[in-house]
């Protein structure tokens, strides 16, 4: 499972940081760092800039423009309206990147019912998947090949005033699989409808936009077409099929990664589902081992989009990306245990450009199946006096301290009948004590090892105080009810399972 750890960060503020008016964070946040080490973040718009820096952690915007968007008011061409999605590179120098295209039939002669009313742009949208390269290690991109020969996925339909929105949108930043092929995901809009899916692609050669295929339900040998050139007499088979519809749903797709924690892909993005006898909209996480087959998506946060706020005006959220600073790939491809996750805050509603990028940090727990029945044996015994009886508290709890602020303790299986206890808090105080004595954790991490294999155990957590160069060693007792499957601590905290 995957937790929020901690408070808001604002990475990216269109106030202050902006380039020009239309610099603002569109798209999933993507990253990757050039030959020379430095971490590119892009802030993706039809005018596409990036922040760069040593690290995710310190970065600036660079005023200097990666691409700006060629507007052809030729829907064939595939290259209107351009966002840099998906950077990739394998050696920091060439650095290949899917882009999210979108034809706006808006305002151009003949290509919208309205000629050009604001509230009908999008029936006149047609978005596509095309291919850009850049030779200077991510400074500055430009179409792979002359249009439309850099297209990459389309749906087999031509533009057609009122149809839309339709099309492929918003790919996934690219991974890379065991098998050496390139991985994306992107969002598909059916033509002339309402319904919505994910879409997984692959490739063998980055640099060649008519080498990726989708996943037509059996293996990879669905191609894309351009309905301009080629027949669309069976549009079926040129169409990419929903992948894992139940369990994903329209749009889980916005950034895939592996986890090198839980050693599963995890999947984000912006979706729905039904808790607690409601919809409740968010971004979600699934977990795969192939790419391919998900986990039934769950809830990391539940948030207001453009669509469910009750004001054009209230703030909103979209476009979410997982990213570790940590990570040892190029591509930033790989999370551990800990993280971020980036996305977009649309301050004052969709229709202003007002847009930060904000980040929070989250973290990693392993999926908790139930406890088999064997290991809460019948007996007349008193628990107390079971042998290691303190094995079934292994596991992920939290608890709600003093202050308000969420606890969470993951219990693992130590040496010599001994256990392993991490403890730590969501706050953003240093630990210590209040008034009364009563001691409060926060955001230190506190580590513990106890060879008792009885339901009391002793440990000593080790936190930081005021001021933070000041450790102290408190201990900590904890009782373990099998019944109940609780554990209450003499900090008066009492503890429940996360599954």
């Amino acid at each position: 499972m995957v937790k929020v750890i901690g408070a808001e960060e604002v990475v990216f503020d269109w106030t202050e940081d902006r380039c020009e008016t239309e610099n603002l964070p569109d798209l999933p946040s993507r990253a990757f760092r050039d030959a020379e080490g430095q971490v590119h973040l892009i802030t993706s718009h039809y005018v596409n800039y990036q922040m760069i820096g040593p690290d995710l952690n310190n970065l600036t915007p660079d005023c200097n423009l990666m691409m700006r968007s060629d507007y052809n008011t030729d829907p064939s061409a595939y290259n209107d309206s351009e966002w840099l999605a998906s950077p990739y590179t394998e050696d920091g120098h060439t650095v290949y990147a899917l882009v999210h295209n979108e034809y706006r039939g808006l305002g151009r002669f003949g290509q919208c019912p309205s000629q050009g009313r604001p509230d009908d742009w999008d029936n006149c949208l047609d978005t596509s998947i095309t291919l850009a390269v850049s030779t200077d290690s991510g400074s500055t991109f430009a179409d792979v090949a002359q249009p439309p020969k850099h297209l990459v996925a389309t749906l087999p339909y031509q533009a057609l005033a009122g149809a839309g929105p339709f099309g492929m949108r918003n790919p996934s930043n690219i991974i890379k699989g065991e098998d050496g092929f390139f991985y994306a995901y992107s969002n598909i809009k059916e033509y002339d409808g309402q319904n919505q899916w994910v879409c997984l692609m692959r490739t063998d050669d980055l640099s060649d936009p008519q080498s990726w295929r989708f996943w037509d339900g059996s293996g990879f040998e669905g191609r894309f077409i351009n309905p301009y050139f080629e027949s669309t007499d069976n549009r079926a088979t040129h169409q990419c099929v929903p992948l894992e519809w139940d369990d994903i749903g329209a749009s889980l797709s916005d950034s895939i990664t592996y986890n090198t924690y839980l050693n599963r892909y995890v999947l984000i993005g912006v979706s729905a589902d039904w808790l607690d006898n409601q919809e409740v909209w968010g971004f979600f996480y699934s977990f795969s081992d192939d790419l391919i087959h998900w986990t039934h998506r769950k809830l990391l946060v539940e948030i207001t989009l453009p669509w469910r706020a009750e004001n054009n005006d209230d703030v909103m959220y979209l476009y979410s990306s997982l990213l570790d600073p940590e990570s040892e790939s190029r591509n930033f491809e790989t999370v551990g245990k800990t993280g971020y996750l980036y996305y977009t805050r649309l301050n004052f509603g969709q229709g202003s450009l007002d847009r930060d990028l904000i980040r929070v940090p989250v973290e990693f727990f392993p999926e908790l199946d139930a406890v088999p029945a064997e290991s809460h044996p019948e007996t007349s015994v008193p628990v107390v006096e079971v042998p290691n009886s303190f094995e079934s508290a292994v596991g992920d709890w939290e608890a709600i301290d003093i202050d308000g602020s969420l606890l969470l303790m993951t219990i693992t299986r130590g040496a010599e009948d001994g256990y392993t206890v991490n403890f730590y808090d969501d706050g953003t105080t240093v630990c210590g004590e209040d008034a009364s004595g009563n001691l409060y954790a926060a955001d230190g991490l506190g580590t513990a090892t106890t060879t008792t294999s009885d339901l009391i155990v002793g440990l000593e957590i080790t936190c930081l105080t005021s001021p933070p160069s000041v450790l102290r060693v408190y201990e900590m007792v904890l009782l373990y009810d099998s019944g109940s499957d609780t554990i209450s601590d003499n900090w008066s905290d009492s503890w429940q399972r996360v599954r």
